[in-house]
């Protein structure tokens, strides 16, 4: 449920909310417009041109690139179905959208997020089996790629399917006027259920998996530094500085899913364990609340475009 709306209103119901827009102030809607819009247009572009580069190379085939391939579609789906509905929601308070797209945002927006983490849990899994357990790597994932990736996509819906059934229209009055609200109508009890159990399968296990396998990465690389086979030196050193690369990459791309997208889950948790927080006294403490929801909000839409970028620093093949 969105923070701003619980602060706006004295329940989940529609009481008449005391301000209807999060920053009425017009040049600061102005400049989140900007700002929302610029990552969206960034995000589009950078991940359009990843899936070009990466459907135009040959490693393409290996089963790494066929998942990062995936994590692009996702942001896509991030750019164009969440970042320009939800922060215009929370700006103005109310739903300007035709209503059947009501349930269908969060939708993506829970599917979307579900598909990056669990993508780069399956790629950190691919990589552990593949890097330590070269001999018993995982025939099946290696032959069934596109299957993991469907599946994937499957748990993320199914992960965001209450938003379907539970996210819908409703008015309300606000100074005699009549505006359309899109709201999540949980009680309190199954909206922090909910909430616990989207921070729990879109972050924390996800990342609590990443943690383990590349800490045994890490330190198997650092123990061992032969591949099997024949000894041959420069041999050994190439792959290893090669896998070595691979890892840093896939461990930066972990690390700025975690920084992005950490503010808002622990904004969201603090909202539902600590409602008074919601309560703001004074002008100045307003406009504090709303000024961290929305630099939270906008680091988690922020993070659709950064994956590129760091294939561009990181990856040699991605640039050549």
């Amino acid at each position: 449920m969105d923070p701003i709306k619980l602060m706006n209103s004295s329940n989940q119901f529609y009481n008449e909310p005391p301000q209807l827009e999060a920053l009425s102030f017009y040049p600061w809607q102005i400049l989140l417009i900007l700002i929302y819009s610029l990552t969206a247009f960034i995000s589009l572009g950078s991940n359009a041109l990843t899936i070009l580069i990466l459907l135009r190379s040959e490693q393409v085939s290996t089963e790494l690139w066929k998942f990062l391939l995936n994590l692009s579609i996702s942001d896509i789906t991030m750019a164009l179905f969440c970042i320009p509905f939800t922060y215009t929601n929370y700006m103005l308070g109310r739903w300007i959208f035709p209503r059947f797209l009501c349930p269908i945002i969060p939708f993506f927006q829970v599917t979307a997020v579900s598909v990056s983490i669990w993508t780069l849990t399956i790629i950190g899994i691919d990589r552990f089996f593949a890097i330590i357990y070269p001999f018993r790597s995982m025939l099946w994932l290696k032959r069934h790629k596109v299957i993991t990736i469907y599946g994937i996509w499957l748990f993320g819906a199914l992960i965001a399917s209450p938003q379907l059934f539970y996210s819908r229209i409703e008015s309300f009055n606000y100074r005699g006027q009549q505006y359309d609200d899109c709201r999540e109508q949980f009680s309190y009890n199954v909206g922090l259920l909910y909430t616990i159990f989207l921070f729990l399968f879109t972050f924390f296990l996800p990342i609590i998996a990443l943690i383990f396998v590349y800490s045994r990465i890490c330190l198997h690389l650092i123990n061992n530094t032969t591949v099997p086979g024949n000894p041959d030196q420069n041999r050994d050193k190439y792959c290893v500085n090669k896998k070595i690369k691979v890892i840093k990459m896939l461990v930066t791309i972990v690390v700025l899913f975690a920084m992005c997208w950490f503010p808002i889950h622990l904004f969201q948790l603090l909202v539902w364990f600590y409602p008074s927080i919601q309560k703001q006294k004074t002008t100045f403490s307003y406009y504090v609340y709303v000024g961290s929801y929305f630099l939270c909000h906008w680091l988690a839409m922020a993070h659709s475009f950064v994956n590129p970028f760091v294939y561009c620093f990181m990856s040699g093949n991605f640039r050549n």
